[in-house]
């Protein structure tokens, strides 16, 4: 199975852009792509596309494969989505990038946000018989 990277590389972004896309995968699942710089500026702006998703979905994939930059303001954004879709009864999991892992070996190193290295990972582990845990709360 071959999953497209949705948003496009962040070389061709201006510099403190971020490039939000989202594509459903298949009936259960959304992908949401991140590119660019996740900062102060905008991680609200991630937060608010994730919550007008109006497709019913009972998995979320979140990539941030192509962030450039990720702050901890990221982290917040991150948490707030985790924290919607367990409002929605979705599966968040979370494909972190380098960006990502630096900033979560820092602000998280008991790794109990835990995160995934592909979107065929993500897939495998948000299907409802999954024995794995890959994000805690």
């Amino acid at each position: 199975m071959s999953v497209a990277l949705a948003a496009p590389p962040a070389a061709t972004l201006r510099p403190g852009a971020l490039c939000i896309r989202d594509e459903r995968l298949n009936p259960t699942t959304v992908l949401v792509d991140a590119a660019g710089e996740l900062d102060a500026a905008n991680a609200r702006q991630l937060v608010d596309h994730v919550a007008a998703i109006d497709d019913p979905h009972s998995a979320l994939i979140v990539d941030l494969r192509g962030l450039t930059f990720f702050g901890t303001e990221g982290l917040w954004a991150v948490n707030r989505i985790i924290a919607a879709s367990a409002k929605r009864h979705a599966t968040p999991v979370l494909v972190a990038g380098p960006e990502v892992r630096r900033l979560l070996r820092i602000c998280d190193p008991h790794g109990v946000l835990r995160t995934v290295s592909s979107v065929v990972d993500a897939l495998v582990a948000s299907k409802p018989n999954s024995t794995r845990t890959l994000i805690h709360v």
